[in-house]
């Protein structure tokens, strides 16, 4: 009999990590709506605000369901049910106790994308009383990432920088511009190609950027002239393509849980400029790329939640970016060699067929 898996949600997470091709085997992913996604849903187009019971899955009264496969999320189901987490969203939901329902019998698997990820749960479970019961649930499960493939391109002998984003001063794209402003009068043989919306989010809390921001990001590009292009969006396929044609890529980002752009330019064979915040070091390596040392707190990720502490990390942000170019616009076979690497690392650690395997194995076990 064929295993009938379902999910609430049909979005970015869930295409990639639950709705994946099992090459023929008995399983069959079906979507089917739960309270939390549909108060959602209407919470959203009337608020534009996401509702904090997203990620609590109240099953359907009919559901076709033999398991329930969530992201980031705790079922109310008393059928099995696994979650893939990228980060620790379990505290208690008014009444209910989400963390309590990751102990419970329901749940069979916890899905780490990282661990990062792991060593949030395991601190978190402590505080709620629940390490044994969880912790023995979680398991390391990388993302799926097929490889990209490389476009043909005439050598002109410039180097080709790729920054993917639509969260753009988060992750770091105006300290970018600003590197590339330094090093303008030296003429290096650096081009720069930008898709993003110059989106200015305000998450985490504290972080806000204005009109003033995205205003200095536009000098900034009519200064740079022909050395950046940047698109607001670009079909997914244009990006891939964009990909294959360049050189490094650069997500030098304050605030990542992962980093799925950075797996997706690494698969295209491009050594990465990151932080080294969160999940990233575990992506990028020294030989798989450039590492930027920020200060971190306790939970890997970068305080920036004063005026003083974003203007000190910003400027240390734009030095390193400074510096690390300037060796990248003389470092082609360093940058061939790193890339390399890059996409050996995405083939070996993230191919899709295996990972389908994974879920398979995951899910059997689920039912037994």
């Amino acid at each position: 009999m064929p295993i009938t898996v379902s999910t609430p949600h049909r979005s970015y997470a869930q295409e990639r990590f639950i709705f994946v091709d099992h090459d023929g085997h008995d399983i069959r992913v079906i979507r089917e709506r739960d309270f939390g996604s549909v108060w959602n849903g209407l919470r959203y187009r009337l608020t534009g605000e996401m509702s904090t019971w997203y990620t609590l899955h109240s099953p359907p009264p009919f559901s076709r369901a033999d398991l329930f496969h969530l992201y980031n999320g705790a079922s109310l189901a008393r059928r099995p049910w696994v979650t893939t987490v990228e980060n620790w969203q379990f505290n208690r939901l008014g009444p209910i106790d989400r963390a309590g329902l990751l102990a419970g019998r329901p749940c069979r698997r916890i899905m780490a994308i990282s661990n990062w990820v792991i060593d949030r749960f395991r601190e978190r479970a402590v505080d709620f009383g629940y390490d044994d019961r969880i912790m023995a649930k979680v398991e390391l499960v990388p993302p799926p990432q097929a490889l990209v493939p490389r476009q043909e391109r005439d050598d002109d002998g410039r180097t080709r920088l790729c920054f993917v984003g639509s969260a753009f001063f988060r992750k770091g794209g105006l300290e970018l511009l600003r590197a590339l402003e330094r090093l303008a009068p030296e003429e290096l043989p650096l081009e720069l190609e930008i898709v993003s919306s110059l989106a200015t989010d305000a998450y985490p809390p504290g972080t806000e950027f204005g009109p003033e921001d995205v205003a200095e990001v536009h000098r900034l590009l009519e200064r740079l002239g022909r050395s950046v292009r940047r698109h607001a969006s670009l079909p997914n396929a244009q990006v891939l393509e964009l990909l294959g044609r360049s050189d490094v890529g650069v997500l030098p980002s304050f605030f990542d849980t992962y980093g799925f752009s950075v797996l997706e330019m690494m698969g295209a064979g491009l050594p990465m400029v990151v932080t080294n915040q969160r999940s990233l070091p575990e992506l990028v390596t020294e030989e798989r790329g450039w590492v930027l040392e920020l200060p971190l707190d306790a939970h890997a990720t970068v305080d920036r939640t004063s005026a003083e502490k974003r203007r000190a990390v910003s400027e240390l942000l734009v030095e390193q970016l400074t510096e690390v170019l300037r060796r990248i616009a003389s470092a082609p076979e360093e940058i061939r060699r790193r890339g390399a690497h890059a996409r050996e690392y995405v083939h070996a650690v993230h191919d899709p067929a295996r990972y389908a395997e994974r879920l398979r194995r995951v899910y059997t076990e689920a039912l037994s």
